[in-house]
């Protein structure tokens, strides 16, 4: 089963309703797995496994990490290789003289 995170499962204030909690303990006791869906950075989960219960898994910071909201790590990883941002940049500063970057790039 898979659910989007905020404003679905996760309420405005950051909790999940009983009622809701309930039924991911079920989802999980049936044996099927339990996704939330985010663009949550990881670092960001920690609450997030509070609040459920420390239950299911989350496909976070916009689909490049999987996180385990039972161990609260990352537990697989689909990041961008270097050589493909190294491309892109390079295309974006061809393309768009006037745009900034900050940080390494």
């Amino acid at each position: 089963m898979a659910t989007d995170l905020d404003g679905t499962a996760l309420r405005t204030d950051g909790t999940v309703s009983p009622r809701t909690v309930a039924a991911f303990g079920k989802v999980e006791e049936s044996g099927a797995v339990l996704a939330f869906v985010t663009g949550r950075p990881p670092r960001w989960m920690g609450g997030v496994a509070s609040a459920v219960r420390h239950r299911g898994l989350a496909i976070c910071a916009n689909g490049a990490l999987i996180y385990d909201l039972h161990t609260e790590r990352i537990v697989e990883s689909h990041l961008i290789g270097i050589e493909v941002l190294e491309e892109v940049v390079a295309q974006l500063r061809a393309n768009v003289p006037e745009l900034v970057f900050f940080g390494r790039v």
